[in-house]
């Protein structure tokens, strides 16, 4: 993902293509072949074709989105925006709350999720933490405190390995859950 928009490199020949248009995105997900892109105003998404992609939909309609915001795909579009996360499925805001929380919120960003997983893991960077929060109720289980939190760049968990995989600076860092 680049200013100009999403490219499909080759790592063979390191040639690169571009598949889809940028339309100002920060933030790329990709889920059965399907590309998302956030942006302030909108999710768009890009349906794969033979010889390329359907041109972008706006996938939720009238939301909008902080620069900061991040999302994650499982079947549902998951979404930070400031000290909340929105969960969505085809297109419509299921309302998603969290509980359990014995602090208030900060800013959220980087969020991840798969299919197979029962938990969301997303990094509130005000509070230096990667917190732990059930997928089907929102109820939190666990908050990891490390200062790298607050300037991570990326997130990976695997919930089988037991591990957290953090990018900060030029480093990729890794804990145990």
């Amino acid at each position: 993902l680049t200013d100009e928009g999403v490219y499909k490199v080759n790592p063979a020949n390191k040639k690169s293509e571009k598949v889809v248009e940028g339309k100002d995105s920060f933030d790329i997900a990709v889920f059965v072949g399907n590309v998302y892109l956030l942006s302030t105003s909108a999710i768009y998404k890009y349906v794969p074709v033979e010889g390329g992609y359907v041109a972008g939909a706006d996938y939720v309609q009238g939301a909008s989105f902080d620069t900061g915001s991040r999302m994650a795909i499982d079947g549902s579009v998951w979404v930070t925006k400031g000290d909340k996360i929105l969960k969505y499925l085809k297109g419509t805001d299921q309302n998603f709350t969290i509980s359990g929380l014995s602090t208030p919120n900060g800013q959220f960003g980087n969020i991840y999720t798969t299919a197979d997983m029962d938990n969301l893991y997303v990094v509130d960077s005000t509070n230096k933490a990667l917190l732990s929060i059930g997928k089907d109720d929102g109820i939190f289980k666990k908050a990891y405190q490390a200062d790298e939190f607050g300037q991570l760049t990326g997130l990976v968990v695997d919930e089988v390995e037991g591990k957290i995989y953090i990018s900060v600076d030029n480093k990729i860092l890794q804990a145990d859950l």
